[in-house]
C-alpha cells in the first residue's frame, strides 16, 4: 500500500475549501457526533478511496473483514478512507492517520467486551459472576459513541429524529480475551454471543428476586479494547431486543445487593435440570407480572408462576396447596402463614374474576383482614411469590411437597 500517496491526499483535503464550507453548513445540524462525521468526511475522503482499492485486498474475494461476536464488517476501502481523513482532521496532522492505519493492519489479536445497558437496576461496584461476565455500573462503562447516546439521554432513529431516552444505570458486561479480529474461524469469535447470552439472561432473570427487581434490556454494542480496533468498530455490533412486552410505563430502579446477586446464581446452578426449568418459567413469569400495566394480567402471571413451582402434578385444589406451600416457605413466623395465605388465596381469587369475567374488582375480600384494594394484593402476590422463588433457590430443589409440608424441620417455626 503506498501510504507516502495516501498521506499527499490526506494533506490536500485537510486544507481543502470544500472541508471549511461543509463543516460550516453542519455546524447548526442536531444530529449525533458519528453522523455529522459521516456526512462531513464523505465527500472529501473519495481521493484517498481511489488510492486504497488499488491495493489487493480490497479487489481479492479475502477482502479484510472485521468480527464482532454477533456481526462481521467487511471493511471498504471507503470505510477506511473515510476513518483515515477523521483521524488526520481531529489530530490536524495526517501522520497520525498513517500510523493508525500501519498499526491496525499489524494487528494479530484482540479482547473486547459486549456491553447491554439495563433499566431497572443499580449497583455502586461491579459484580463479577465469573471469568466472562459482570454487572457495571454505567459509570465504569467506557467511553464510546454509544454510551454517549445513552448517557446524554438522546438517540438518533433516522432522518434527524432524536428520541429522548431515560438512561439505563446498569450494564451487564460480557469480555472476549485473544481472539483474532479478523478471522470468523476458530481463533475468532464471531457467533459465540449466542452461547454467552443464555448466561447472561439467566444472571439478570435471577436478579428479579433481588428487591423484587424488574431488569429490562435497552441495547448492546460492542466495544475493542484497542482503541484503533474500535475506530473501525465506532457504529458495529449494535442490537435492540425485540422483546416479548413492551414496557407500559418504566421500570422501578432497585439496588442489588452483590452478596446475594452471587447467591443466587451459584446456589441455582446446584440444581438439577426439572426444578431448575421450573424456576425459569416462574421467573420469567414474574418478570411479565412487573411489566404487565394492566392487574388483570398481572394477576394471571403471577398466579402462573406460583403454579409452576407450588404444584405437583395434581390439579386440584390448587387454590389450597398454593397458598398453605407459599406460607409454609415464606413466613419467618408462625403468625405470618394465616396472613401470607389468605394474600395468596386472594391473588388466586382475583386471578378467577379475570378468567371468568375478563375483569377484576376495585377491591377483594382478604381472609382475617377484611377488604384490601386490588393492586395491594396483587403487588402482595407478587413480593410472596419472589420470596418463595429464592427459598427454593437456597434449599437448592423444589421438595417432595408432601414430604415438605409434614416435616416441620423445613419450615420457619418462630412464634
Amino acid at each position: 500500500m503506498n501510504l507516502r500517496r495516501v498521506k499527499r491526499a490526506l494533506e490536500s483535503a485537510l486544507s481543502s475549501e470544500g472541508l471549511k464550507e461543509r463543516r460550516k453548513s453542519l455546524s447548526t445540524t442536531d444530529r449525533p457526533r458519528e453522523i455529522l462525521e459521516s456526512m462531513l468526511y464523505a465527500e472529501i475522503c473519495k481521493p484517498i478511496t481511489e488510492i486504497l482499492i488499488e491495493n489487493p485486498i480490497f479487489q481479492s474475494d479475502k477482502s479484510l473483514n472485521l468480527y464482532t461476536d454477533t456481526s462481521g464488517q467487511s471493511l471498504s476501502a471507503n470505510e477506511l478512507a473515510s476513518v483515515l481523513c477523521r483521524l488526520a482532521d481531529l489530530n490536524n496532522d495526517p501522520s497520525v492517520a498513517i500510523d493508525w492505519l500501519k498499526r491496525v493492519l499489524a494487528i494479530k489479536t484482540a479482547s473486547a467486551s459486549r456491553y447491554t445497558a439495563y433499566w431497572g437496576i443499580r449497583l455502586t461496584k461491579p459484580i463479577h459472576f465469573n471469568n466472562s461476565i459482570s454487572i457495571l455500573p454505567m459509570s465504569q462503562v467506557p467511553n464510546s459513541t454509544m454510551k454517549d447516546r445513552i448517557v446524554q439521554q438522546r438517540f438518533d432513529l433516522g432522518s434527524g429524529d432524536i428520541r429522548p431516552i431515560y438512561p439505563p444505570s446498569a450494564v451487564v458486561q460480557i469480555r472476549y480475551n485473544d481472539f483474532t479480529p479478523f478471522d470468523n474461524g476458530k481463533k475468532g469469535i464471531f457467533g459465540k454471543y449466542n452461547d454467552v447470552s443464555k448466561q447472561q439472561s439467566l444472571i439478570m432473570l435471577l436478579q428479579i428476586l433481588n428487591g423484587p427487581a424488574n431488569p429490562y434490556e435497552y441495547m448492546s454494542w460492542f466495544h475493542y479494547q484497542n482503541e484503533d480496533l474500535q475506530q473501525l468498530n465506532a457504529t458495529s455490533g449494535i442490537s435492540m431486543p425485540i422483546p416479548e412486552l413492551n414496557l407500559g410505563i418504566m421500570p422501578r430502579t432497585v439496588s442489588l445487593n452483590p452478596r446475594r446477586a452471587k447467591e443466587l446464581v451459584k446456589k441455582f446452578h446446584l440444581m438439577n435440570k426439572e426444578d431448575s426449568s421450573r424456576i425459569i418459567l416462574a421467573l420469567e413469569r414474574l418478570n411479565n407480572a412487573q411489566i404487565r400495566t394492566q392487574l388483570g394480567d398481572k394477576a394471571l402471571e403471577v398466579s402462573i408462576a406460583l403454579e409452576s413451582i407450588l404444584t405437583d402434578g395434581n390439579v386440584t385444589e390448587n387454590t389450597y396447596k398454593i397458598g398453605f406451600r407459599a406460607a409454609l416457605l415464606v413466613a419467618r413466623r408462625i403468625s405470618e402463614r394465616a396472613e401470607i395465605r389468605a394474600l395468596i388465596t386472594s391473588t388466586y381469587g382475583l386471578r378467577s374474576q379475570m378468567v371468568h369475567t375478563g375483569k377484576i374488582p376495585d377491591a377483594f375480600k382478604v381472609k382475617g383482614v377484611g377488604k384490601m384494594s386490588s393492586a395491594t394484593i396483587v403487588e402482595s402476590g407478587i413480593l410472596i411469590c419472589s420470596k418463595a422463588l429464592t427459598r427454593l433457590i437456597r434449599l437448592g430443589k423444589i421438595p417432595i411437597w408432601y414430604d415438605f409440608e409434614t416435616d416441620t424441620k423445613n419450615h420457619f417455626n418462630k412464634a
